[in-house]
């Protein structure tokens, strides 16, 4: 298990200086991090709590990470950066590991406070908070078309870098929307709403469908997809298996698919959605519970109660 004797921090947390700062985004004297690739990635963007609190810090200098992948479920990114794990909180952040097996259980990560959207991976399920992306209002539009909406990364290290031309043909084909994932915000929000099935490569792309009540096919290559299918009570061999980066997989898979055998729905997805924001809420009164929040008010990314 991963754990956090005295010893074990001043091992990483020992040497202040010479450390790279991080760039994060500042409000109202909370800094926040989060992955920001060049490419864009709207996934990694969508799952920063700013977009859904305005946080009121009761501590100087605090920091959330959070969420999407981190290493070492973030103990790496501090060390690398001398962010002071004392002044730190951890939001929904997950792993990806090439093993797909059970992997190991943390009861324990050296922050102020910390949870995991990893379901399979926390000892105690108060740290289990899923990604809080799941507050976006855009999960609420119902289903109003037929269509099938092809999200892909764009990363050619998951994609791979020499099929776009083929992957379009295949969705065209198919007569599915294509669309990245360094899409604007807008457009996937859009896109979402013409589509009942979703076909799928990318983490946040099945998680939106689903807690939005689409159909997903998701082809995976990493423990994150088995952890998501987990999470919410889906059976993790649903999960269609390619090797990341291999671009003559990814379309021979989308070539053959099946939804109707590969797609998988969640039977009530406005509980999970509730559920799921009822966690994050949760984690946010228990910051004000221990004096590491002042208070905090929702943002308009987040549907009001009627």
């Amino acid at each position: 298990m991963i754990g956090g004797s005295v010893g074990f921090l001043k091992a990483i947390f020992g040497k202040g200086s010479g450390k790279k700062a991080a760039a994060g985004v500042e409000n109202d004297g909370v800094r926040f991090f989060h992955h920001n690739p060049p490419r864009g990635n709207i996934g990694d963007f969508l799952c920063s709590p700013r977009h859904y609190f305005a946080l009121e810090p009761a501590i100087p200098g605090l920091n959330i990470i959070g969420g999407g992948v981190y290493v070492d479920m973030g103990v790496k990114f501090i060390q690398k950066h001398g962010i002071d794990p004392q002044k730190t909180v951890l939001w929904g952040v997950g792993e990806s590991l090439r093993d797909v097996a059970d992997p190991e259980p943390i009861n324990h990560l050296p922050f102020l406070e910390w949870s995991c959207r990893d379901r399979n991976r926390v000892v105690d399920d108060t740290h289990f908070v899923p990604c809080c992306s799941c507050l976006h209002r855009m999960l609420d539009s119902p289903v109003t078309s037929q269509n099938t909406l092809l999200f892909l990364n764009a990363d050619p290290k998951v994609s791979g870098e020499g099929e776009l031309a083929e992957l379009a043909t295949v969705a065209r084909h198919r007569g599915w929307e294509l669309l990245y994932n360094n899409c604007a915000e807008q457009a996937f929000s859009e896109a979402l709403a013409r589509s009942k099935s979703i076909v799928t490569n990318s983490y946040h792309g099945a998680y939106w469908g689903l807690l939005s009540g689409r159909t997903v096919a998701l082809i995976g290559y990493s423990s994150k997809f088995h952890s998501l299918f987990s999470g919410l009570g889906l059976p993790p061999e649903k999960v269609v298996q390619y090797d990341r980066g291999d671009e003559r997989a990814l379309v021979t898979t989308l070539r053959g698919l099946e939804l109707e055998a590969s797609g998988a729905c969640l039977p009530d997805p406005e509980a999970v959605r509730r559920a799921f924001r009822a966690r994050n809420k949760a984690f946010a009164d228990r910051l004000v519970a221990r004096k590491i929040l002042a208070g905090y008010r929702f943002s308009a990314r987040v549907p009001q109660p009627e």
